[in-house]
């Protein structure tokens, strides 16, 4: 049985839409029958109707935006944490850079030599072992360690080195030959291209004169620059003590000037030591 579903449309002749009885709206196209001449195709495309070919092209369009709002998400995220991380790196670079200053600052102010070794060569060093020793830079990076020591101090300085020992007074060598006091601390490092040796020196030569002074001072008269009581009773006693260990004797002499203080007094000290 064949069933044929009649469909009421109210369409007005030329206009390019029909009306059916539930309000709905169609295009109409029609077409001439070659074969039946005054007849014609009526096409009737409802307006509501959106093929599925419509449907594959929108899911295909929310499907790219969905992936093109992630890739730009992703680009987001990705450019907010390389901006965080150049910050970070650059304010690194320049706490760096800011310690590296302090830390020069600090060793340049200083009154000590320091010096960077690596197998007896100089890597590195301050101002102040430029102005100690009188070399250039520039000769001192070309010149090694055991230049800088007299002979009979080299294996005193690489003992003192080898076990990282403190407070060890050599004599060093400057440029033009003259050798000078210096006491030595050493210190092993770890720096990022291998271990290295930091030895600090400070001149001593100021402090051995004012020991020297303090000892003659301690053991000579400050008015006639003669041996004092002191000095007498320490050179006696070690005089009796040889004698005694060579079974021999020792001689004191004892002279006694009459109205010495007397004399001095009244002609003065140099009239009284020239007598």
């Amino acid at each position: 049985m064949r069933v044929t579903e009649t469909l009421p449309f109210v369409w007005k002749t030329g206009s390019p839409v029909v009306t059916d009885e539930f309000s709905n709206t169609y295009r109409v196209s029609t077409a001439e029958i070659e074969r039946l001449p005054g007849w014609r195709w009526l096409y009737l495309e409802d307006e509501n109707y959106l093929p599925s070919s419509h449907f594959a092209d929108v899911s295909v369009i929310t499907l790219l935006s969905l992936v093109a709002v992630i890739l730009a998400m992703i680009t987001w995220m990705l450019l907010s944490k390389g901006r965080v991380y150049i910050e970070e790196l650059m304010r690194d670079i320049q706490n760096l850079r800011t310690s590296e200053s302090r830390l020069r600052q600090l060793t340049h102010t200083g009154s000590e030599a320091v010096f960077m070794l690596r197998d007896n060569q100089i890597i590195d060093f301050n101002e102040v072992a430029e102005s100690m020793f009188g070399y250039t830079r520039s000769e001192l990076l070309s010149t090694e360690m055991p230049d800088l020591w007299g002979s009979a101090q080299a294996e005193l300085v690489q003992k003192a080195m080898a076990n990282s020992e403190q407070h060890i007074e050599v004599e060093a060598l400057r440029r033009d030959g003259m050798s000078f006091p210096v006491e030595l601390n050493t210190k092993h490092i770890i720096l990022d291209d291998g271990p290295a040796t930091i030895i600090n020196l400070q001149d001593i030569t100021v402090r051995r004169q004012r020991e020297k002074l303090v000892r003659y001072q301690a053991q000579f008269d400050a008015l006639t620059n003669l041996p004092n009581r002191t000095l007498m009773t320490q050179r006696l006693e070690r005089a009796i003590g040889r004698s005694m260990l060579n079974d021999g004797f020792v001689v004191l002499m004892f002279i006694d000037l009459d109205d010495f203080k007397r004399s001095t007094t009244a002609s003065g000290i140099k009239w009284a030591m020239s007598c």
